[in-house]
């Protein structure tokens, strides 16, 4: 299995050349860190000589114990589809992936804004934030109220139907973190409900806290107001 002083030993070069990337474990994270995190993993396999580096951009506005990739891709070599630690230019190849396709890419993903513009593009395969939970979520953290609310109904429509695992069939790109999500969510609606910003703010910088803090990477957040506040 890929160990820490190998990905520490592969990633040299990667970060020597560009101040804007932080090791975090296997992730190569690009900062700042606000609301959206940006990385490349040194994905690990069943054998140690092997890697697979992959891309992925995720939103931190709900409590995620680990990352989701929002979106996000395996890389690929310009010679090579299989990674080995035991090529000596190993660390050069990757080098030359992420600067030739994957941190124009990741830096261009500065905020929630272009993360959703992309999303609703369906740019690059980025999934759209459809009409569930996430899309709610999304809507009020960027200050689309009016949008939320549309939302609202139908979601809540989806958690009566029965238990998790029944609505995660009918929404597959539901997400359910923790047991109270439900609770969670539905509160963040009621303070929809009474147009309370500086609440649903709040409730949202307390998720985003909660996930930085189980991702480990305090010392790289940017604590920084949501859309929401500040239009």
């Amino acid at each position: 299995m890929t160990t820490q002083a190998q990905v520490k030993k592969l990633v040299k070069p990667l970060l020597e050349r560009h101040s804007d990337l932080a090791l975090v474990g296997h992730l190569i994270v690009v900062k700042p860190l606000r609301h959206v995190l940006r990385a490349i993993i040194i994905d690990r396999t069943s054998n140690a000589a092997y890697f697979r580096p992959a891309w992925f951009v995720d939103h931190l506005l709900e409590d995620h114990h680990a990352f989701h990739i929002t979106w996000g891709s395996r890389v690929y070599g310009a010679k090579r589809v299989n990674w080995t630690f035991s090529n000596a230019g190993v660390g050069d190849d990757l080098l030359e992936a992420a600067e030739r396709g994957l941190l124009p890419i990741l830096r261009a993903i500065s905020n929630l804004e272009s993360l959703y513009t992309i999303a609703a593009a369906g740019a690059g395969g980025c999934p759209p934030f459809g009409e569930g939970a996430g899309a709610v979520v999304m809507s009020i953290a960027l200050g689309n109220l009016d949008a939320a609310r549309r939302l609202v109904p139908s979601v809540r429509e989806r958690f009566s139907i029965g238990s998790p695992v029944e609505i995660s069939r009918v929404n597959p790109h539901f997400v359910f973190d923790t047991p109270s999500y439900f609770d969670w969510f539905n509160r963040l609606c009621r303070l929809l409900d009474q147009d309370d910003r500086d609440g649903m703010a709040r409730m949202l910088h307390d998720w985003e806290a909660a996930t930085i803090g189980n991702l480990k990477m305090k010392h790289l957040w940017e604590p920084t107001p949501f859309p929401l506040e500040v239009h």
